[in-house]
């Protein structure tokens, strides 16, 4: 993502990544509140990550679609 000849591929590879692993962080936040013995910040914690990949999700495609990052 660094260098504008691999930016592309570099975005298109982080985006795949991070919506791979949305789902396993969504089954993470389910296993945690299902977890009685599991703290209450770890349950906090695992439900703030989920929306805060949407904006690394948009960052990854706009770096693949090659439009700028900052605004």
């Amino acid at each position: 993502l660094v260098t504008p000849q691999t930016r592309r591929l570099g975005g298109l590879l982080s985006f795949g990544l991070l919506l791979g692993v949305w789902p396993a962080n969504g089954q993470m936040t389910v296993s945690a509140f299902q977890n009685e013995r599991a703290p209450l910040w770890y349950r906090i914690a695992t439900v703030l990550r989920l929306p805060l990949q949407i904006p690394m999700l948009r960052w990854a495609w706009s770096a693949y679609r090659g439009e700028p990052t900052h605004r």
